[in-house]
C-alpha cells in the first residue's frame, strides 16, 4: 500500500495543472501520487495532462465534491492517505506529504492534517489530508451534499469534534486563489460561486441533523487507526 494520493479535480487550467505538477514532484518525500480528474469535454486539460505524463482519470461532468469522492473510493484501497488539493494550491515545503502523513500517524492513524495555504491558515483546511480509514468509515470524502463551497468546512469541524485534527503553520501549501489578490476569477470559480448558497444551506442541513453521527463515526476511529 502506498502514502498518499493527491486528488485533483480541475477544469479548464492547463498552466495550474503544470504549475501543481512540477510543484508536487519537486517537494514530495514519501511514496505519493497525484490524479487529476477532468471531465470527458475538457480537451484542453486533458491534452496537459497527458503531455505532462501525469496520471488522469474522466468521466462525464462532475463538480468538486463528485469527482473527489468517485477517485476516493478507489483511493482507498491503494493508498494510507488521501489529500485534496485544487490546481490553484502549490505546495513550498519540502517534505510537506511526509509531514501530513506523520502528523496523521501521531493521532493514531486516523483523523486530517492540513497545512498553511496562506490565506485561510488554520481557519480553513483547504488542502487537507484524510486517513483512508475515515474516508471508507464516512463513505465519502467531500459531504456528497455540498458541490463545492464548505466542503473544508466540514473536514474541520469533523476533525475537531472527533479530537483527530492537526495544523501545521510551517507546511506551506499556497492557494492561488483571486481572493489572495494574485489571480482574477475564472470559469471554475464562477462556476462554484453561481451555487455557494445551495452549499452555504447543505453545510446548515449538515451541521443540524448529520454533524453528530458523522462525528461518532470517526470518534470510534481513534487510537486504533481501522
Amino acid at each position: 500500500m502506498r502514502d498518499l494520493l493527491i486528488i485533483v479535480p480541475t477544469r479548464g487550467r492547463p498552466a495550474s495543472m503544470a504549475r501543481l505538477a512540477e510543484a508536487v514532484g519537486a517537494t514530495t518525500e514519501a511514496a505519493t501520487d497525484l490524479v487529476f480528474a477532468l471531465d470527458d469535454d475538457d480537451e484542453p486539460s486533458a491534452e496537459a495532462a497527458a503531455a505532462l505524463g501525469i496520471y488522469r482519470v474522466t468521466g462525464p461532468r462532475n463538480h468538486l465534491a463528485g469527482w473527489t469522492n468517485l477517485v476516493a473510493r478507489h483511493g482507498t484501497k491503494e493508498y494510507r492517505v488521501l489529500a485534496s488539493l485544487g490546481d490553484d494550491h502549490v505546495p513550498r515545503t519540502p517534505g510537506w506529504d511526509r509531514l501530513l502523513l506523520e502528523a496523521i500517524g501521531v493521532m493514531g492513524g486516523a483523523g486530517f492534517a492540513y497545512g498553511n495555504d496562506l490565506l485561510q491558515g488554520a481557519a480553513l483546511p483547504t488542502a487537507v489530508a484524510v486517513s483512508s480509514n475515515v474516508v471508507s468509515a464516512l463513505g465519502w470524502m467531500c459531504e456528497p451534499s455540498m458541490r463545492h463551497y464548505c466542503i473544508d468546512n466540514v473536514w474541520k469541524d469533523l476533525g475537531e469534534g472527533g479530537g483527530c485534527l492537526a495544523y501545521l503553520p510551517d507546511v506551506i501549501i499556497e492557494h492561488v486563489h483571486p481572493a489572495a489578490g494574485r489571480v482574477p476569477p475564472d470559469a471554475t470559480h464562477n462556476e462554484a460561486a453561481a451555487r455557494d448558497t445551495e452549499d452555504f444551506a447543505a453545510y446548515a442541513l449538515w451541521k443540524a441533523w448529520r454533524m453528530a453521527a458523522d462525528i461518532a463515526t470517526v470518534q470510534t476511529l481513534r487510537g486504533n487507526g481501522r
